[in-house]
């Protein structure tokens, strides 16, 4: 059990869930005949020191990142401040399919869904984002407009509430999940009435949107109800 930890000085706007440690192992093997001893000593991977749990996603951030973008030889624990785009979105599949526990992955519809959120560009092209690159800042320190969260902690409350109560229903492919509300109400301009998908809410972290047709007096009109968060979908 971790008692006491010395913090070191931060850099700037650098948080205490940005400082990384590490556990040192060391053991002293004798070898026969002879009698000669080594001594062998390895440092684990980045650990992050936390004493709250409103800290634990930022924390898990960090970690995520420097197990995903870290080179092998390295002085600890320099890691790149920006890497492509595409490095990432195969870093976010292989946390989701993780975490959730599943085989689906996502889809190059739930990348370009992804980058117009990370990116605040609704203009570009899938190829246009490929060859773009992502910074620390813009993963976790950077508040997405309009909202009051980082696209990371919006992005874990995503895979807490999939893991939690929406796995069978991803692993089936009933859920789009990952997809704008402008693009929704395209999708299901053409759609008999009835017809709904659910969607991952923008405004809320870990919560989920009913989008449906209807029709009305002047024909068939989309709505929403939602959001929902964990609590109200495990009910």
């Amino acid at each position: 059990m971790l008692k006491k930890i010395k913090r070191c000085e931060r850099k700037g706007s650098e948080s205490v869930t940005e400082e990384k440690c590490a556990v040192l192992f060391s053991t002293t093997v004798g070898l026969s005949p002879g009698g000669t001893t080594m001594r062998l000593q390895v440092l684990s991977l980045p650990i992050v020191v936390i004493v709250h749990g409103n800290q634990d996603n930022n924390a898990k951030a960090t970690v995520l990142w420097d197990n995903a973008f870290s080179e092998i030889e390295r002085v600890p624990f320099v890691v790149a401040e920006r890497v492509p785009w595409e490095k990432m979105c195969d870093t976010l599949n292989l946390k989701f399919m993780a975490e959730v526990q599943t085989t689906k992955g996502l889809l190059k519809e739930h990348y370009f869904f992804l980058a117009q959120k990370i990116f605040n560009d609704h203009s570009a092209t899938l190829e246009d984002f490929q060859s773009r690159s992502i910074s620390w800042a813009q993963f976790n320190k950077e508040i997405l407009p309009g909202r009051g969260f980082t696209f990371w902690q919006w992005f874990d409350g995503v895979l807490d509430l999939t893991k939690r109560c929406l796995k069978s229903y991803w692993s089936d492919r009933l859920i789009v999940g990952f997809i704008s509300k402008q693009y929704v109400c395209k999708l299901l301009s053409t759609e008999p009435e009835g017809t709904f998908l659910l969607r991952f809410s923008d405004s809320e972290i870990g919560g989920v949107t009913i989008a449906y047709v209807t029709r009305g007096k002047d024909g068939e009109l989309g709505r929403a109800v939602g959001p929902w968060g964990g609590t109200d979908v495990g009910r």
